[in-house]
Parts: structure tokens; sequence; C-alpha cells
């Protein structure tokens, strides 16, 4: 389902990504300052940049048994997409997100509040965010696997997005923790205000 700024509380409700399982290996889990996670940040953008170029040859190479064959299918069916640009404002609004988490529960409207904060999105924008993993193609797996809702391959294998941010970092439960944000495009600063109301009651 596509949807404009003007809809991003609908859009933007993907903390349910947060459910995907632990990695099933014991590994030691790096500090906080540890340039590992700079690493598996890296490690994602390339393996998702991999994936939107050329789906077909990234499925290719995945071990048989990794991914369910529908998904199999369904990469082997699609065409290339432009690769995802780094974008500063949404890096940093993913790592101050996952770095300083608000308090109490989340949603929706309160990420958009977030978000704004660091700039303004073109068309589209969305987050996914997994727990676990300190492999990035691991993580990229994972979500093209989790046959639970097709909102992660939908938001992988967008066309309109073009710009990604993406913070990984350590998270008390699971070890780890990575948070992607897309846009269609990514502008810094704040966002001008709203016009007013020429219809005040």
């Amino acid at each position: 389902m596509l949807l404009t700024r003007a809809a991003i509380g609908l859009l933007l409700i993907l903390s349910a990504l947060g459910h995907l399982s632990a990695c099933q290996h014991q590994v030691r889990q790096p500090a906080p300052s540890d340039p590992t996670w700079a690493k598996l940040e890296a490690e994602l953008l390339t393996a998702l940049n991999q994936l939107r170029l050329n789906p077909r040859a990234y499925a290719q190479q995945i071990p048989a048994g990794r991914l369910p064959p529908t998904v199999l299918r369904d990469l082997q069916q699609r065409q290339s997409l432009s690769p995802l640009r780094p974008a500063a404002g949404l890096t940093q609004a993913a790592r101050d997100w996952i770095t300083t988490p608000p308090k109490g529960k989340t949603n929706e409207q309160a990420w958009a509040s977030h978000l704004r904060r660091y700039g303004r999105w073109e068309l589209l924008a969305a987050r996914q965010q997994s727990v676990g993993y300190i492999r990035g193609a691991a993580l990229l797996e994972a979500l093209l696997a989790d046959e639970g809702t097709r909102e992660h391959r939908y938001h992988l294998l967008h066309p309109l997005y073009r710009r990604v941010g993406i913070a990984c970092g350590p998270e008390p439960r699971h070890g780890s923790q990575c948070l992607i944000v897309y846009a269609g495009g990514f502008h810094p600063g704040r966002p001008a205000p709203p016009p007013p109301n020429p219809n005040p009651p």
C-alpha cells in the first residue's frame, strides 16, 4: 500500500519488525562504541543495494533452504531498482531513536514527529527494525524470509525509495538492533510549518 506524506502516520508502522527472531547462534555482542556497529551498517547497506540492483542474482547466491520457495520465485521475477543513497538526516534520526528511545509505548505518530526534527522527506517514508543480528546479510535474509508479513519485502524493494538511513547498536534483551529508515527523498533541517487554516472555526 503506497501512502503519501499526508498519510505518513499510516506508513510509519514497522516497529512490528522488531518481532524478528534473535540470531540462532550465541555470539559476542559488541560494546556500544565498538566499530562493529559501523561495519554492520555498511554490510547491511551493501546487501540491501545488491538486492535492489539485481534481485535475481541475489536470489541465486542464497544457499538452498535459507529462503522460502515463494520468496525465491518472487525475487527471480523482480526487475532492477535504483540503489539507495545514505542520507545523513535519516541516519541521525535512526541513531538517536535507538540510542535514546522514547519512554513508554511508541507509535507511528511519535516516530513521525521524531523524524520531522531532522528534515523533510519526499513522497513517502518508512522504517524497519530488527533485533538479534550482527551480520548484515543474515539480517537482510531474515527480513526477506519472514512470511508472516509481506511488508518487509514491500519496503526492501519499493521502487520509489531513493534515500536511506541505517543505524545499529546494542539492545538489552537481544544484544543488537538495527533500524532502517527509507524515504523517497530527504532534505535536512526543520521543515516549514503547516499553512494556517484559511477557515478557522
